[in-house]
This record gives C-alpha cells, structure tokens and sequence, in this order.
C-alpha cells in the first residue's frame, strides 16, 4: 500500500540518472512520477519554503533515509487518491530526488507549519 509509490519511483521510470555529491542518491526527470501521479488523480503539491525546511529535517532523523540534507531547493508532496500517506519528492532543478515516506500526522504538521500556526504552553492538541 504505502510502499506502491515508493516502488513505482525507484522501479517504473526507464531513464533515471544519479546525481553526484557526497554520496549518490537517485535523481529521476520530474515529468515521469508527475505524469503518473496525476493521471492516476493523485495530487502534487508544490510545498512552501518553510514546508521544505521543516521536511529536510524530518529527511535529516529519520533512519529510513541517507545520511545528510536532501537534494533541491523544493519539495513536493504527492498522494495517491484516497490515501491520507504521503511521498516527499526534494526537488532539485528539473529532477526529483530522495522520495521520503510521510504519514498523515506529519502531513497535518507540516501542514501547521506552512499555515503559520504556532502552539503556546496550555494549547491542546
């Protein structure tokens, strides 16, 4: 279920390049996944700048991913329909690069962080 986008992105593009840096990490042409995840009425978000931030640093402690900062200087959230999951797609110029997992309760974060809204001391989640 969670892992068919994964899947499709690491396994289903025929042209795909690596990107160099400290270690390589997959890099594919941004209109494949776009292409596929819109026409199976999925949705591509393009994220805010504090959106990507937040999400490089979840990409940074989370075990699941290489070490260091993602590629690109945005990010994108995709969602097949009818599925509150997520993939980050870091984008980095004309390609997609290191997909990271996300569930809902990191989306409905991030989702905080881009609308700006804080939490103070005594506020209940």
């Amino acid at each position: 279920m969670k892992s068919i986008l994964l899947t499709f992105f690491l396994f289903s593009l025929s042209s795909f390049a690596f990107a160099g840096g400290k270690e390589d990490k997959l890099c594919v042409d941004i209109s494949g996944p776009k292409n596929e995840i819109t026409k199976n009425e999925g949705k591509w978000i393009e994220l805010t700048e504090i959106q990507r931030a937040f999400l490089a640093g979840i990409y940074v402690l989370n075990l699941n991913t290489p070490s260091g900062l993602p590629f690109g200087e945005k990010a994108i959230l995709t969602q097949r329909k009818d599925d509150d999951t997520g993939l980050i797609l870091f984008q980095d110029g004309d390609k997609v690069c290191t997909p990271m997992m996300i569930p809902k309760e990191i989306i409905d974060m991030m989702n905080d962080v881009g609308s700006g809204k804080v939490l103070h001391e005594g506020d209940h989640l």
